[in-house]
């Protein structure tokens, strides 16, 4: 029987070598689809794409910002919001808070030269020694800080006054004022009965001065308005005629 005999495109080296490179192959089931790990195997194209498809979703900034916002105490603010904020800062007419009028000054002196009027600051101890605060507006033209009177603030709750008596409702400082204006409500605990009057209050040396005025309600006898001098105080006196009644009051304005 004759033999047959075939001819390689390839060399007896060259074969060699390809069947030692075959060695190192990896097999099917060497690559795998899923995250179970293995020094010995590799991640099909599938997983790889799967893998792709995560980073790419991840780094989408709604993505970040969820993430974000799954944090405990982290928080992401809007647009508007860091808007909003950008109105507190030095870019506009407030300029922020301080203890008191000397810390304020030491923190803005140096800007003072660029402040054309509206600038607004909130100091804690206004320096009046009545434990008062203060916001504060830039005057260009006397070059210095002035309070902004914000009286609708300087309002009482209503307090029951238990037997007849003088109650003193407002005082202000001599050192700092010369004359209020005040709103003074006293009603029965029932609210049957309701007096409202008016009052400017203003002091010449050691004498006070009061008129009354404006006066409403359905009783006319249930207080009167009465004014001192003590300690360097101007005081608005309440004098109620009976027992129990309900005394509020609100100053107007101060000058």
């Amino acid at each position: 029987m004759a033999t047959q005999k075939y001819i390689s495109i390839y060399t007896g080296a060259e074969i060699d070598q390809a069947i030692t490179e075959m060695r190192g192959a990896l097999s099917a089931s060497n690559i795998v689809n899923d995250f179970s790990g293995g020094t010995t195997k590799v991640a099909s194209a599938e997983l790889a794409k799967i893998l792709k498809g995560m980073i790419d979703t991840n780094n989408q900034p709604s993505n970040i910002k969820t993430q974000l916002l799954s944090v405990p105490d982290t928080h992401v603010l809007t647009d508007a919001e860091y808007a909003a904020l950008g109105h507190l800062g030095r870019a506009t007419s407030f300029r922020g808070s301080y203890n008191n009028a000397a810390a304020r000054d030491t923190a803005l002196t140096s800007e003072y030269v660029s402040y054309v009027g509206n600038e607004v600051t909130f100091i804690y101890d206004d320096g009046s020694g009545d434990s008062l605060s203060e916001f504060s507006r830039w005057n260009p033209n006397t070059l210095r800080w002035e309070k902004i009177q914000l009286y609708n603030a300087a309002g009482t709750p209503p307090q029951t006054i238990a037997t007849a008596s003088a109650y003193t409702l407002f005082s202000y400082r001599q050192a700092r004022y010369n004359t209020m204006k005040a709103l003074v409500s006293v009603s029965s605990a029932d609210g049957t009965q309701r007096q409202i009057q008016e009052a400017l209050i203003t002091y010449v040396g050691t004498d006070t001065y009061i008129s009354v005025y404006n006066e409403v309600g359905n009783a006319s006898n249930l207080f009167n308005l009465t004014t001192s001098i003590a300690s360097g105080y101007v005081n608005l006196i309440v004098n109620t005629t009976a027992a129990n009644l309900v005394v509020t009051g609100r100053i107007i304005a101060m000058i």
